[in-house]
């Protein structure tokens, strides 16, 4: 568990899965795997869950294994990683085999259609425009805007993409979600897992928001509790001036429509007994807001996300997974909500449907002025639909501001350190390091 990054290995030997976080489940897979010291790994997307700088160290180990005869076939859509980590490239279509090579070779001039078109999808960090910025407030120790109180967290008081103006939608303040550490024959609380710990937020209407950090940062549990899903500890949630942190279920139910989640796996978010069309109209049912017959709104809701109409009688395993992720994201809009959490929604999606997904997010927020928290581990990614950035660690906003002010200038080391562990296709010299597990 240590060689795999796992924090605090021997005290989480006693938790069981549903106690970790996606990408800490992932390392455990990662390390049943490598206990035996077997000859050939088929490595099957291991390091979608994880966030780059513990990918990074998961690859250097598994290249540093090679050095004892253990031969790797890496199954994956992220060709960053294959750029850094692969010998030779196979990529697949409709079932063959379309292309085959070197890497370096296939990276600086594809044969085929389709790896071009593969190459061309990766998103690039550092390309100018990658952002393309909405309007917005300099980055943190600008000071405050004219009318805002000093304390406020500036960066979030600017104009989004969807045209929010500077009123605030959704903030918060000294919020904290600390779990609690049991051990013992009586199961006595011995301490707390601070996974939100003490964080002041505020994000404006049509505005998105990237949140990024390692994995058991506390992304998903911040993103959790500001929708309700989480039960707070401490501090306060304002949702259009009001108050809505610790309000219990049926208090909080004329919320939820304005507050909904797009979750990071399509497969497990759908329930596979019920039908697109049961899935889309489900929330309308439960607020009484169903005004029309639910085959034809569910049909207006698939046109919405680019789907066809006659998907709506079908099951959730009948779709791939990016048709999966768009009726997800169907479900999230089908109330009309004000406030989407994007909980990893892309991080699972090959680099093609991965852009498709991006570019539905920005015309539907365009379209509806819906604001985003867009958590990710992919910087790469939350450049391209973000205005602004949050870095997480260990449970604390540690730097924020306008997106291209965080990557091209960061302040924090911990920033400075995801950035630096981000794969860059093309770069020579980092991709010797990282094959010399440096």
């Amino acid at each position: 568990l240590e060689k795999v990054g796992l924090p605090d290995p021997e005290e989480r030997m006693s938790f069981y899965p549903h106690h970790l976080s996606g990408g800490m489940r992932q390392r455990v897979m990662i390390a049943m795997a490598l206990m035996l010291k077997p000859r050939l790994i088929i490595a099957d997307e291991p390091s979608t869950a994880l966030d780059v700088t513990v990918q990074a160290q998961i690859f250097r180990l598994l290249m540093s294994m090679k050095d004892e005869d253990t031969s790797m076939l890496l199954i994956t859509h992220d060709l960053a990683v294959v750029w850094e980590v692969c010998d030779r490239i196979y990529v697949m279509k409709d079932s063959r085999l379309v292309e085959r090579g070197d890497i370096e070779p296939i990276f600086r001039a594809p044969g085929h259609a389709y790896t071009r078109s593969l190459l061309q999808a990766v998103p690039r960090l550092y390309e100018a425009g990658a952002g393309d910025q909405g309007p917005g407030v300099g980055k943190q120790g600008s000071g405050a805007k004219a009318g805002v109180p000093d304390n406020t967290p500036s960066f979030l008081e600017g104009a989004g993409r969807g045209g929010g103006g500077n009123k605030h939608l959704l903030r918060t303040k000294n919020l904290r979600v600390w779990f609690p550490v049991k051990k013992g024959l009586f199961a006595r609380t011995t301490g707390h897992v601070k996974a939100v710990d003490d964080i002041d937020l505020a994000i404006a209407g049509g505005s998105t928001v990237g949140l990024v950090g390692e994995s058991g940062s506390g992304k998903t549990t911040l993103g959790r509790a500001l929708i309700g899903l989480q039960p707070i500890n401490d501090g306060s949630i304002v949702f259009e001036d009001t108050e809505i942190g610790g309000l219990k279920k049926g208090r909080m139910k004329p919320w939820r429509r304005n507050l909904q989640m797009i979750f990071q796996d399509p497969y497990s978010s759908l329930n596979p007994r019920m039908t697109v069309m049961d899935i889309l109209t489900e929330g309308l049912r439960e607020h009484g807001l169903l005004d029309m017959p639910k085959q034809d709104k569910a049909v207006q809701l698939l046109e919405e996300v680019e789907l066809r109409a006659d998907m709506a009688n079908r099951y959730p395993f009948e779709f791939s997974g990016g048709e999966r992720q768009r009726i997800s994201i169907a479900r999230a809009l089908s109330l009309e909500p004000k406030f989407i959490v994007c909980d990893e929604a892309v991080s699972a999606l090959d680099v093609t449907i991965q852009a498709q997904i991006i570019d539905l997010l920005r015309r539907l927020q365009q379209r509806h002025g819906i604001a985003y928290l867009f958590i990710s581990h992919d910087l790469s990614v939350v450049r391209q639909l973000s205005e602004q950035i949050l870095v997480m660690h260990q449970g604390k906003i540690v730097e924020r501001g306008r997106t291209d002010d965080v990557i091209f200038d960061p302040q924090h080391e911990y920033t400075r350190t995801l950035l630096d562990a981000v794969p860059v296709p093309g770069d020579i010299e980092r991709r010797r390091r990282m094959r010399a597990g440096k």
